[in-house]
């Protein structure tokens, strides 16, 4: 089973594409490279601004052509596309498309593949994210092998009026800082990373919701405590 996948948006959105790869190799999965003769392909999309809903419309067009043409035989929505408009009836408006998937359910994307290969047309979008992965989450690292992003947090509880980020990632919940660091012990030891970039869609907050206190730079001090050998950038 070959499967194809594209990321689009930021640097969160592109970890959750690790995720989902870690996944899918966990349970067997060839990952395709090329998205033309893939059984399934996955679009990861990113739906922050008009321009990135455009782009994952876009995107999910041209899978619909390539699927009309023979190219490919199956296709997955996933991340904040669906999320955002989980009210608007998305399997009406893509027909074509075999399965939307949220950003709190990236994990079931097995069960969700069998169901498609059943002949199935699912839409599965849990109505408020608490999805958080952690350093035993299978992911597969897709960055250059220097470096590698580290999901410090996830969400928003700043509610601003301008900004849909607690609407499609959910409130604001920091994963511990032990589990952060022995992340970060387990891909230096496998990659040897010269460089680490922590991101969260707001990273000033990390810590608040666990500890009731700023944590970020307390993270970084433990960090740059760590001695690992080859690691000589911690980036924001």
């Amino acid at each position: 089973m070959k499967i194809g996948i594209k990321s689009l948006g930021c640097p969160k959105n592109f970890v959750d594409t690790e995720v989902i790869c870690g996944k899918l190799r966990e349970k067997g999965y060839q990952i395709n490279e090329k998205i033309n003769n893939s059984d399934i392909v996955i679009v990861n999309t990113c739906s922050f601004i008009r321009d990135a809903v455009e782009e994952s419309i876009e995107e999910t067009l041209s899978l619909v052509k390539l699927k009309k043409e023979g190219k490919i035989k199956h296709i997955i929505v996933t991340g904040c596309l669906p999320q955002r408009y989980k009210n608007d009836n998305l399997s009406q408006e893509f027909p074509e498309v075999d399965a939307f998937l949220g950003v709190g359910d990236l994990l079931d994307i097995d069960n969700v593949i069998k169901r498609v290969l059943q002949g199935e047309q699912i839409f599965k979008v849990c109505p408020e994210p608490k999805f958080l992965y952690n350093h035993n989450t299978p992911r597969t690292i897709l960055t250059p092998q220097h470096y590698a992003y580290i999901k410090i947090s996830e969400g928003c509880q700043n509610n601003c009026s301008y900004c849909l980020i607690p609407q499609i990632r959910g409130n604001h919940r920091s994963r511990k800082m032990e589990d952060i660091i022995e992340e970060v012990k387990m891909l230096s030891k496998k990659q040897n990373l010269s460089e680490i970039i922590l991101i969260g869609q707001d990273t000033t907050l990390y810590g608040t919701d666990l500890y009731g206190e700023y944590k970020l730079a307390e993270l970084l001090k433990k960090l740059s405590l760590l001695g690992l050998k080859n690691l000589k950038w911690i980036k924001i």
